[in-house]
């Protein structure tokens, strides 16, 4: 059995979700992402905790994502934000899930299954204003309107886009789709639908404009504690609430000369201790760490040394950490004492990004604190 764990702290979760909030525009709904697991995080437990704050909208990864969700959470609105295709329609409907739309072939496909049950699926319009992935172009929007008009089993209950830079100082990209996005909806009320809900913004776009806001925001890195840096024009304080710890399984002395782990990429130039720490890229402890990154044990940083292995890794015991037993508790992400390492930390020294770091953790043991 694996020695490592994972600790959410909810009653850091919540502190977050009251400080993104309370800087909204009036009338603008926080719609948490919490796709992929709650990046990570845990689905249930995270929703759980935003439910008791007051937030009622969700974005998820799939339907699966979405019906466990709703068993649940049974009067959340929630949005399904990947692709979904026809045999997932009468689960999405059970469910109650909200769908997006990102090309006619996509609306006559799902729509045809709709119709044949008698009854309507709930849609957005998730239109491309610049990200390149999923939706309509902005400027062929317009004519798929007329087209979802004449439909039966398709209810449009509103428009979405996703900014592409939203994370940059730069902001003429993303003031861009917000143009596109204006006239892709101008195009829509034109032929008939009137649009009851709007929504870009994203983590970054929320601390960068106010006027992003429209009806809903939907924010997830930064509610994950992991806010892009110095784009703020609002203030708001948010952090980590998730710990991933393991424990030490051997600790040993080791000579000059010593080589440690496969390749014999790292050979100490003196006396070392060396500890050997269950966590491993099985795990989702990424191998570009290797001879790249730290953990803290008794409140020090500890360097990896050698290549990360599937199920193990080794430090080099330095002399902040003084006398060990070796059932001292090891911080991969979290506080010790006065130090901290972030998943912002652990994706900069791997050459990634925290959302990456995060929806990679495979512990299966996970303790709300």
């Amino acid at each position: 059995m694996s020695k490592t764990w994972v600790e959410i702290d909810t009653g850091i979760l919540k502190k977050n979700i009251l400080a993104a909030r309370k800087t909204l525009s009036v009338g603008t709904d926080l719609i948490f992402v919490v796709k992929s697991n709650a990046y990570g995080h845990g689905l249930l437990p995270v929703a759980d905790t935003a439910w008791s704050c007051g937030v009622k909208f969700f974005a998820v990864a799939n339907v699966d994502e979405g019906r466990i969700l709703r068993d649940a959470l049974p009067k959340a609105m929630i949005m399904v934000v990947g692709f979904v295709d026809e045999n997932e329609v009468r689960e999405a409907m059970r469910s109650n899930l909200i769908v997006m739309l990102v090309n006619e072939e996509h609306v006559l496909r799902l729509e045809k299954v709709a119709r044949a049950i008698r009854s309507k699926l709930k849609c957005h319009i998730k239109i491309d204003t610049g990200m390149g992935r999923l939706g309509v172009p902005w400027w062929e929007v317009a004519d798929l309107a007329k087209k979802i008009r004449k439909t039966k089993g398709i209810e449009i209950c509103g428009i979405c886009s996703h900014f592409a830079c939203s994370d940059s100082h730069q902001k003429a990209f993303s003031e861009l789709q917000v143009r596109r996005f204006q006239e892709a909806e101008r195009g829509i009320e034109e032929n008939g639908i009137k649009i009851l809900y709007k929504h870009i913004s994203n983590s970054g776009g929320v601390l960068q404009n106010k006027l992003w806001d429209m009806d809903g925001v939907r924010i997830g890195i930064m509610l994950y504690g992991y806010p892009s840096a110095d784009l703020s024009v609002r203030e708001i304080r948010v952090r980590p609430f998730l710990q991933w710890k393991t424990r030490i399984v051997q600790i040993k002395d080791v000579p000059t000369g010593f080589s440690v782990s496969y390749g014999r990429t790292f050979v100490t130039k003196r006396s070392t201790r060396l500890a050997t720490i269950d966590v491993g890229y099985a795990d989702g402890y990424f191998r570009s760490l290797s001879n790249n990154g730290y953990v803290l044990i008794k409140g020090a940083k500890c360097p990896i040394r050698g290549r990360v292995t599937m199920n193990m890794i080794v430090v080099e015991l330095n002399r902040k950490v003084g006398k060990i037993s070796g059932d001292e508790e090891v911080v991969l992400i979290g506080r010790q004492g006065e130090e901290e390492i972030g998943a912002d930390d652990l994706a900069r020294w791997a050459k990634t990004i925290p959302y990456e770091i995060l929806t990679s953790i495979r512990t299966g043991d996970r303790r709300i604190i």
